[in-house]
């Protein structure tokens, strides 16, 4: 049974592949911590989808106004009205001018500061021996698109105009320190904090495949990025993310739907007669090579492969079944060296 309504004030669910994402429940009533529990989506403008705004009314109300300043933050507005919590973008809320004070002060004091964002070590590369932050979070000199981003004053395509990805205080901006970088490090600043979750929307993003194959829709590129880094760090993100797709119900008490992370029902593998790891011959006769899934990456391994278990929130399944609970579950060798690894590592934002 699909939980989702096919378009919900104007935006539809993503999808994967061409194929429903798997959906787990509607998302409950419990309040959000506007400090801690940080939503993540697309920015969809008032103009370009009135209907998804109304019922708001940022003239006598503080919290609409700040929901609905700078164009609009998409599709996450609906949930952030009904149970609270603060958009990525306010994760800077300290650089911010005093024309914004109203959005810092019902949605809470951003998260990073300029002593947090130096732990970040944005100019330095990763070292080998001296992991600092994961790759990938550095930044780079092109969009995904291939276009010069020109963040640099020095770079001959620097465009003034780019404040919202530029570090340009000088302007009266807010120091969104480089784009997707910023964002980058609001996911881990909320990875290290001990309460909260962070709250993923999917909604209107289209076919993710195009996403994660860097093929998509460059309008919302910086939700795109945060996207695929939180797929490349799922081991690391996997009990602090909860991905929502859609609306359930009829304004304006539509509630969100959580979904499963959207990559990982593809990843189950029923097609080899080999283990995927070492390359023996499954059997069931002497000597015995049994096939089990790493419920991790989803591969074809055999026992000796994937002698351990670990806790995961959300296994790979397949797709034709049901979400299995959170629990211990079977994982290859290589799975379970890097959530150990990743479970020990130090976090930098501590």
């Amino acid at each position: 049974m699909t939980i989702a309504a096919a378009n919900t004030r104007g935006v539809t669910p993503a999808t994967m592949g061409g194929q429903r994402i798997p959906e787990i429940r509607i998302a409950p009533d419990t309040q959000l911590d506007d400090l801690y529990d940080i939503h993540f989506g697309i920015n969809v403008t008032q103009t370009t989808q009135p209907n998804l705004y109304q019922g708001m009314n940022p003239k006598n109300d503080p919290r609409d106004h700040a929901l609905m300043i700078e164009g609009g933050l998409g599709p996450r507005t609906i949930e952030m009205k009904r149970r609270g919590g603060r958009a990525a973008e306010h994760d800077w809320a300290a650089n911010y001018p005093v024309r914004d004070v109203r959005k810092i002060t019902v949605l809470g004091e951003g998260g990073m500061t300029e002593n947090r964002m130096g732990a970040f070590n944005r100019s330095l590369p990763i070292r080998a021996g001296k992991r600092n932050f994961p790759d990938g979070a550095h930044i780079g000199t092109r969009d995904v698109s291939g276009e010069p981003k020109g963040y640099y004053k020095s770079d001959p395509n620097f465009n003034q105009g780019e404040v919202s990805k530029a570090d340009i205080s000088a302007a009266g901006h807010g120091q969104q320190l480089f784009g997707t970088r910023w964002s980058k490090t609001a996911l881990e600043w909320a990875l290290s904090q001990g309460q909260g979750m962070i709250h993923f929307h999917l909604t209107g993003m289209g076919d993710l495949s195009n996403i994660f194959s860097k093929a998509g829709d460059y309008s919302h590129n910086v939700t795109s990025s945060e996207l695929r880094y939180v797929h490349r760090w799922w081991r690391r993100f996997q009990f602090k993310v909860i991905f929502y797709n859609g609306y359930h119900g009829l304004s304006p008490n539509e509630k969100a739907v959580e979904v499963f992370p959207p990559w990982l029902p593809s990843r189950w593998n029923d097609d080899t007669v080999r283990c995927e790891e070492c390359n023996k011959k499954f059997s069931k006769i002497f000597p015995i090579r049994l096939l089990h899934h790493c419920r991790m990456c989803g591969r074809c391994v055999c026992d000796d492969c994937s002698p351990k278990k670990i806790t995961l929130k959300y296994p790979v399944m397949k797709l034709t079944h049901q979400h299995s609970p959170e629990g211990s579950y079977r994982v290859c060798d290589p799975c379970y060296t890097e959530a150990h690894y990743r479970k020990q590592a130090p976090s930098r934002f501590t």
